[in-house]
Protein backbone atom coordinates (compact mmCIF):
# COMPACT_ATOMS: atom_id res chain seq x y z
CA UNK A 1 0.00 0.00 0.00
CA UNK A 2 0.96 3.38 -0.96
CA UNK A 3 0.55 6.38 0.77
CA UNK A 4 -1.17 9.12 -1.38
CA UNK A 5 -0.52 12.65 -0.95
CA UNK A 6 -4.18 13.73 0.31
CA UNK A 7 -3.50 11.04 3.48
CA UNK A 8 -1.12 13.90 5.15
CA UNK A 9 -3.59 16.75 5.34
CA UNK A 10 -7.53 15.72 6.77
CA UNK A 11 -8.79 16.38 3.24
CA UNK A 12 -8.13 12.29 2.56
CA UNK A 13 -11.18 10.34 1.39
CA UNK A 14 -10.43 6.73 2.40
CA UNK A 15 -13.49 5.35 0.11
CA UNK A 16 -12.16 7.38 -2.89
CA UNK A 17 -8.65 6.21 -2.72
CA UNK A 18 -9.40 2.71 -1.81
CA UNK A 19 -12.33 2.20 -3.95
CA UNK A 20 -10.57 2.02 -7.45
CA UNK A 21 -8.00 -0.17 -6.25
CA UNK A 22 -10.56 -3.23 -5.50
CA UNK A 23 -12.74 -2.66 -8.54
CA UNK A 24 -15.91 -4.50 -8.34
CA UNK A 25 -16.29 -7.93 -10.19
CA UNK A 26 -17.90 -11.07 -9.95
CA UNK A 27 -15.22 -13.73 -10.85
CA UNK A 28 -14.52 -15.74 -8.16
CA UNK A 29 -10.97 -16.35 -8.44
CA UNK A 30 -10.41 -12.31 -8.38
CA UNK A 31 -12.36 -11.76 -5.58
CA UNK A 32 -10.42 -14.10 -3.41
CA UNK A 33 -7.26 -12.02 -4.69
CA UNK A 34 -8.78 -9.17 -3.91
CA UNK A 35 -9.92 -10.02 -0.27
CA UNK A 36 -6.75 -11.07 0.33
CA UNK A 37 -5.03 -8.29 -0.39
CA UNK A 38 -7.44 -6.26 1.32
CA UNK A 39 -6.20 -8.11 4.29
CA UNK A 40 -2.77 -7.26 3.54
CA UNK A 41 -3.56 -3.68 3.68
CA UNK A 42 -5.49 -3.78 7.09
CA UNK A 43 -2.22 -5.77 8.70
CA UNK A 44 0.12 -3.02 7.17
CA UNK A 45 -1.75 -0.51 8.28
CA UNK A 46 -1.17 -1.86 11.50
CA UNK A 47 2.19 -3.54 10.91
CA UNK A 48 3.23 -2.73 14.48
CA UNK A 49 2.43 -2.01 17.72
CA UNK A 50 -0.16 0.59 18.11
CA UNK A 51 2.17 3.46 19.68
CA UNK A 52 5.27 2.69 17.33
CA UNK A 53 2.93 2.96 14.30
CA UNK A 54 1.68 5.93 16.17
CA UNK A 55 5.46 7.27 15.56
CA UNK A 56 6.08 6.07 12.19
CA UNK A 57 2.65 7.84 10.82
CA UNK A 58 3.66 11.21 12.71
CA UNK A 59 6.75 11.56 11.25
CA UNK A 60 5.18 10.86 7.97
CA UNK A 61 2.85 13.25 8.83
CA UNK A 62 0.03 11.30 8.58
CA UNK A 63 -3.20 12.12 10.51
CA UNK A 64 -4.91 9.93 13.10
CA UNK A 65 -8.26 11.08 11.32
CA UNK A 66 -6.75 9.13 8.14
CA UNK A 67 -5.58 6.52 9.53
CA UNK A 68 -8.86 5.53 11.42
CA UNK A 69 -10.95 5.85 8.60
CA UNK A 70 -8.55 3.80 6.19
CA UNK A 71 -8.79 0.99 8.77
CA UNK A 72 -12.46 1.42 9.12
CA UNK A 73 -13.35 1.22 5.19
CA UNK A 74 -10.95 -1.61 4.72
CA UNK A 75 -12.52 -3.22 6.88
CA UNK A 76 -16.00 -2.80 5.44
CA UNK A 77 -14.83 -3.23 1.93
CA UNK A 78 -13.37 -6.21 2.93
CA UNK A 79 -16.58 -7.36 5.00
CA UNK A 80 -18.55 -6.71 1.55
CA UNK A 81 -16.28 -8.45 -0.52
CA UNK A 82 -16.90 -11.58 1.79
CA UNK A 83 -20.24 -11.12 1.48
CA UNK A 84 -20.42 -11.17 -1.89
CA UNK A 85 -18.21 -13.94 -2.28
CA UNK A 86 -20.33 -15.82 -0.25
CA UNK A 87 -23.40 -14.68 -2.15
CA UNK A 88 -21.60 -16.48 -5.33
CA UNK A 89 -21.05 -19.45 -3.46
CA UNK A 90 -17.05 -18.73 -4.83
CA UNK A 91 -15.77 -21.11 -2.12
CA UNK A 92 -17.47 -24.05 -4.03
CA UNK A 93 -16.62 -22.64 -7.38
CA UNK A 94 -13.22 -22.58 -6.76
CA UNK A 95 -12.84 -25.67 -5.10
CA UNK A 96 -14.62 -27.06 -8.17
CA UNK A 97 -11.83 -25.25 -10.98
CA UNK A 98 -9.23 -26.77 -8.70
CA UNK A 99 -10.53 -30.01 -8.83
CA UNK A 100 -11.27 -30.24 -12.74
CA UNK A 101 -7.42 -28.86 -13.30
CA UNK A 102 -6.19 -31.47 -11.63
CA UNK A 103 -8.66 -34.38 -12.85
CA UNK A 104 -7.47 -32.65 -16.17
CA UNK A 105 -3.57 -33.21 -15.05
CA UNK A 106 -4.30 -36.82 -14.24
CA UNK A 107 -6.51 -37.98 -17.05
CA UNK A 108 -3.13 -36.73 -19.71
CA UNK A 109 -0.94 -38.75 -17.55
CA UNK A 110 -3.74 -41.31 -17.61
CA UNK A 111 -4.20 -41.60 -21.31
CA UNK A 112 -0.27 -41.29 -21.42
CA UNK A 113 0.08 -44.77 -19.14
CA UNK A 114 -2.78 -45.72 -21.12
CA UNK A 115 -1.21 -45.81 -24.53
CA UNK A 116 2.42 -46.57 -23.45
CA UNK A 117 0.98 -50.22 -22.05
CA UNK A 118 -1.34 -50.99 -24.72
CA UNK A 119 1.59 -50.64 -27.26
CA UNK A 120 3.77 -52.97 -24.89
CA UNK A 121 1.06 -55.15 -24.53
CA UNK A 122 0.37 -55.35 -28.58
CA UNK A 123 4.08 -55.92 -29.46
CA UNK A 124 3.69 -58.93 -26.61
CA UNK A 125 0.87 -59.97 -28.05
CA UNK A 126 2.39 -60.02 -31.32
CA UNK A 127 5.78 -61.45 -30.55
CA UNK A 128 3.69 -64.74 -28.85
CA UNK A 129 1.43 -65.27 -31.84
CA UNK A 130 4.73 -64.73 -33.52
CA UNK A 131 6.69 -67.59 -31.88
CA UNK A 132 3.34 -69.81 -31.36
CA UNK A 133 2.60 -69.69 -34.93
CA UNK A 134 6.05 -70.99 -35.54
CA UNK A 135 5.95 -73.56 -32.89
CA UNK A 136 2.89 -74.80 -34.61
CA UNK A 137 4.46 -74.80 -38.28
CA UNK A 138 7.06 -76.91 -36.81
CA UNK A 139 5.27 -79.13 -35.14
CA UNK A 140 2.96 -79.82 -38.05
CA UNK A 141 6.19 -80.19 -40.09
CA UNK A 142 7.41 -82.57 -38.00
CA UNK A 143 4.34 -84.64 -37.37
CA UNK A 144 3.74 -84.85 -41.63
CA UNK A 145 7.33 -86.13 -41.74
CA UNK A 146 6.73 -88.77 -39.27
CA UNK A 147 3.71 -89.96 -41.25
Amino acid sequence: MSLPKEITDNKFNAEAYFKPQYPDTTNCVLLDAQIGLIGKDIANLYSTDYFQSKKVWKALGVTQKAIRDSGIYLEKLKLEKENKSITLDCRNQIELKRQLESAGIFDNQAEKSDKTVLTQTRNKQIAFAAVGGLLLVGTLFILMRRS
